[in-house]
């Protein structure tokens, strides 16, 4: 059902590119304009806009895969992740506040530290990383609470850690997924791609959450859709000079 909306965007956008041939042959041929017809300069520079925004659909894409493992770390690692620990791990309500109050407190100097990080190597790469550590972490972070409910203070130091060091690299999502875009666009396109991928990514949150297994499998898949897009960056913009090629980076030389 995500796709539906983009679907009927883009049909509703397949006049643009006639409008504009129309507006060029007007043109080329001044002497047949008819001055009462004249276009108001504020449609035309609509009609441009939607133009260049119904352009990056490709870019869009690229947002929506990458921000999968944002949407699902988002809604279960810091909305549902207490009561996964008080259901399936029993946990104490009180221990499992503390867990992800903890792994909130974490995030605060690791998002600095992971900002400071893709500064230095790159969005792409810093996403890759985070990728990485969603694969990764995502069966431990479940596993481990229940493998140790009575040993609750080794599983809340191991999950404190880790929940923070994941809440903490996806920091980077968001400033890389606007830098897909170019700037005359960028706050329209991000916004309307960032609300199909949140759109799309609800129904498997939903579905996860009902089921015991669900959360860690639906992290695990979120980080691999985001790797993949991550790594398809990096080698659209290695190639970038090739005729064709998406252009990644609108703000740095590295994506």
């Amino acid at each position: 059902l995500s796709v539906l909306p983009l679907l009927l965007f883009m049909h509703e956008n397949e006049e643009t590119a006639e409008f504009r041939a129309l507006q060029n042959a007007q043109s080329d041929h001044p002497g047949s304009k008819d001055p009462s017809e004249a276009q108001d300069p504020s449609e035309a520079q609509d009609v441009e806009f939607w133009c260049e925004i119904q352009q990056t659909w490709r870019a869009g894409l690229l947002c929506m895969a990458g921000l999968a493992m944002d949407c699902a770390y988002n809604a279960i690692g810091d909305n549902f992740y207490k009561s996964w620990l008080i259901q399936w791990a029993g946990f104490p309500d009180l221990q499992a506040s503390g867990i992800v109050l903890g792994s909130q407190l974490l995030s605060i100097p690791g998002t600095v530290a992971t900002l400071a990080l893709a500064d230095t190597i790159g969005l792409a790469k810093t996403g890759l990383v985070a990728s990485l550590a969603g694969v990764l972490l995502s069966g431990p972070l479940f596993s481990v609470p229940q493998s140790l409910p009575h040993r609750w203070i080794g599983a809340y130091g191991f999950v404190v850690l880790a929940l923070g060091a994941v809440n903490s690299l996806r920091a980077c999502f968001g400033t890389w997924c606007c830098e897909l875009f170019p700037v005359q666009v960028r706050s329209t396109a991000f916004g309307f791609y960032f609300m199909l991928a949140h759109f799309g990514a609800g129904p498997f949150i939903i579905v996860s959450a009902a089921l015991r297994l669900g959360a860690p499998v639906l992290c695990f898949a979120a980080s691999c859709v985001s790797g993949v897009a991550f790594s398809c960056a990096l080698w659209l913009h290695h190639h970038r000079s090739e005729q064709g090629v998406m252009r990644v980076a609108y703000l740095r030389d590295d994506p």
